[in-house]
């Protein structure tokens, strides 16, 4: 549409800069205190998982480190190729450089802008319609499933550079050039981002817009797409392995802790998966759902992944209306990815989950199956752009189609409500809310109808002025509706209980001497507790240390909360909270030198015989790794005397035997280097109850030596008689060689888009 045609119809008002003064005014109206800084938010993996995660991150950096390792839970594990941690990530330089903990919110707000006006900029590509693009941003940036993302910093920011990477792809598939190159540099940041679902089906839906355009709807002013399918492939192919090169310093460590983690193809089972009775929930957004005792937030019975993916009625009725254009421009690639993301979410009750299992296995490392409803959550507003920009541009004689069908629609939508309403009142679930269901339905018909009744006043409107008003009126309407389809997802509290030294923990466990676990009992109760008091019921958790909150506090723990675990300390740590009683062992040499009470005063026990971190001279003991778990869970299990080790290790350790090691010096100057000083007076073991992972390497005396698995999960070093130095180092050489590959592949990249603008200027100033 030409500027001239959108001022005189009344369209000129909602340009992007405009949209994207909406959707700041829209996120502080329904933010205030979040943007603001006086609330921040804590509602579960916000405070569990993503802020202890930027807080340490953060923490290193200060101390002149980049985290490749995390020393303080599980005993030690991998940090930067956990990939959802986000370590790479370029714009996480507002919540490194900002004050936390408000510049993780504002970090998580800034995306929700970003999501919106990536929406926009895609829907304008294929529509041309600047209303129907605002349409599309607001019902993308509000939607229940992005609002509930905002407690998860890698899913907002992979979901917030979705329709970036599928417009660019797009137009470097169409018209090659320097767009190949920007296209990868939006995908390497996507891919940075650390949300694997979210990434794939962003990639996935590339592919099929790519490939089918047609199929999709072609750009406004665009003549049907000519590009050879060989060449679309080739370019598709180029922007993804530039966007893989610029990952790279982060995927190929991923690559490597994936491969020796806990999680296999078997892992992801049908856990929190879509209800069967699910597509409900894209109308009536509170059927079936129970509500949280100590939060308010509603979430679906046995699926607690995400507590909303409401679309927005108006925008779910433009969808739908759009999939029954007429055959000319019917979206069967868009609606086929819609049905596809519904099947899928539904886990083994649908028809597609088990199927990908079988012919692509690696898809079992996926839990959750719910997460497939991202599909639509990144289809459905474009789908309604489409239905939008249908609606307004038809002619007279269309519009009389076209009213019956969204009349259609509409009544469908109207009776699926009043289907779910009557089920919530006659079949309610436990602890489901029938008068706040049926209210909850009641809502969606009211904002349905006047959203259709804006529609048909719309059509006839001929005043740009007026249509200028109408067209406000149906984004604030579907911003309504989205903001308030719900209780409210995302409860807030004081910053005050995220600050420095807020809880005094015992200074064994400040200094980094030794380790905290949290009983049995207290692991159990802290997993269900819940507390009307936000302030209280945070620092009762961070008193703990539960979950990842002893990031927060530079406490190291036995246990944490992360995507992947070595394989081997998953076992350990998963049969230490199955025994019936933790064996007291094992808690010595994983150096426990606090456990929690099993009441809810929230004390810590001391612990006496705690073992430090680096012992030696035990008596090598071999057994086939599947039996050292009971071996350690033994009464005669004793770790000062003996150590555990794989019997594939016994001819290297050969000669070994126990006797006296005195070790001198243990320092630790980072989180990646050890300087142990041992004197023994033959062949002995060091042993340190540090995880095992192959990027650490020991040199005794300045000479490498092999560390050795030992009790199942940890180290031991093999020493020579008299005195040894012993530096332990961790050492990633896959993030050595991705940095390589990823500072290459941007250098390429930049100079690629700079010489291909170049080029394009000087062909365009061309006399002809």
């Amino acid at each position: 549409m030409a500027l001239a045609q959108q001022d005189a119809s009344g369209m000129g008002l909602f340009k992007p800069g405009r949209f994207l003064l909406l959707l700041a005014i829209l996120l502080t109206i329904s933010m205030p205190l979040v943007v603001a800084g006086t609330q921040v938010f804590y509602y579960r993996d916000y405070a569990l998982f993503g802020y202890p995660l930027a807080h340490f991150h953060k923490e290193s950096l200060l101390r002149g480190e980049l985290p490749l390792w995390n020393p303080l839970s599980n005993c030690g594990l991998p940090h930067l190729a956990q990939w959802n941690t986000m370590t790479l990530y370029p714009p996480g330089i507002v919540y490194l450089l900002l004050p936390l903990p408000q510049s993780l919110n504002w970090f998580m707000l800034l995306h929700l802008l970003l999501a919106g006006l990536g929406m926009y900029r895609l829907a304008h590509y294929f529509t041309g319609h600047p209303l129907a693009a605002c349409l599309a941003g607001i019902g993308y940036a509000f939607n229940g499933l992005m609002l509930h993302c905002l407690m998860w910093p890698n899913n907002i920011a992979g979901l917030a550079w979705a329709p970036w990477v599928i417009l660019l792809t797009l137009t470097a598939a169409r018209a090659g050039g320097w767009r190949i190159f920007l296209g990868g540099i939006v995908g390497g940041i996507q891919l940075l981002s650390g949300a694997p679902e979210i990434i794939l089906l962003t990639w996935v839906a590339c592919s099929v817009a790519a490939f089918w355009q047609p199929a999709v709807c072609n750009p406004v002013g665009a003549s049907p797409p000519k590009t050879p399918p060989t060449k679309t492939f080739l370019r598709l192919a180029i922007i993804g392995l530039l966007s893989l090169g610029i990952a790279a310093a982060q995927l190929l460590p991923f690559a490597q802790l994936l491969a020796v983690s806990h999680r296999d193809s078997s892992f992801g089972g049908n856990a929190w998966a879509m209800p069967p009775w699910g597509f409900f929930n894209l109308i009536v957004p509170l059927f079936h759902a129970t509500p949280s005792p100590s939060t308010g937030v509603y979430t679906q019975v046995n699926q607690e992944w995400t507590s909303s993916y409401y679309p927005g009625a108006g925008l779910l009725l433009l969808a739908v209306f759009s999939l029954l254009a007429p055959l000319r421009c019917r979206r069967w690639g868009l609606g086929a990815m819609v049905l596809s993301g519904l099947l899928l979410a539904l886990g083994e009750n649908g028809l597609i989950h088990p199927l990908l299992k079988t012919l692509f296995p690696p898809l079992g490392m996926v839990r959750f199956p719910i997460k497939f409803v991202a599909l639509l959550t990144i289809i459905l507003p474009l789908l309604a752009a489409f239905g939008l920009a249908d609606w307004l541009g038809a002619t007279d004689e269309e519009a009389k189609k076209y009213r019956r069908r969204l009349l259609v629609v509409f009544g469908g939508i109207c009776l699926a409500a009043m289907i779910a309403g009557c089920w919530s009142w006659v079949a309610p679930l436990p602890d489901e809310n029938s008068s706040k269901t049926i209210s909850n339905a009641f809502s969606r018909i009211v904002l349905a109808t006047a959203f259709l009744i804006l529609l048909l006043f719309f059509k006839q409107a001929r005043h740009p002025g007026f249509r200028a008003a109408l067209g406000g009126m149906l984004l604030l309407l579907l911003a309504f509706d989205l903001l308030t389809h719900v209780p409210p997802q995302n409860p807030t509290v004081t910053p005050a209980v995220y600050q420095p030294n807020a809880i005094d923990f015992p200074s064994e466990l400040k200094d980094g001497r030794s380790r905290c676990a949290l009983s049995r009992w207290m692991q159990n109760f802290l997993m269900e507790a819940g507390h009307p008091n936000a302030a209280a019921f945070c620092l009762g958790n961070r008193r703990m240390g539960f979950c990842n909150w002893n990031l927060v506090d530079g406490v190291a723990k036995i246990n944490g909360f992360f995507s992947l675990y070595p394989a081997w300390i998953d076992a350990v740590i998963k049969h230490l909270y199955r025994s019936p009683a933790m064996p007291p062992a094992m808690l010595d040499f994983m150096g426990v030198s606090h456990i929690s009470t099993e009441d809810t005063s929230f004390g810590w026990q001391r612990r006496q015989t705690a073992m430090p971190f680096v012992t030696g001279g035990q008596m090598p003991r071999f057994l086939p790794t599947s039996q050292m778990l009971a071996a350690m869970e033994s009464p005669l299990f004793n770790p000062r005397q003996e150590v555990l080790l794989p019997d594939e290790s016994r001819k290297a350790l050969a000669g070994i035997a126990s006797g006296p090691v005195v070790i001198e010096k243990v320092e630790r100057p980072d989180s990646m280097h050890w300087t142990i000083e041992a004197h023994s007076e033959s062949r002995a073991l060091l042993v340190l109850s540090q995880t095992w992972y192959p990027c650490w390497q020991a040199a005794i005396n300045g000479k490498p030596v092999e560390i050795y698995r030992a009790n199942l999960a940890f180290q031991a070093i093999p020493i020579g008689p008299g005195r040894n130095n012993v530096q332990l180092s961790y050492v990633d050489r896959r993030f050595q060689a991705g940095c390589v590959i990823s500072i290459v592949t941007v250098i390429l990249c930049l100079a690629g888009l700079f010489y291909g603008r170049r080029l394009l200027n000087k062909r365009q100033n061309q006399p002809c």
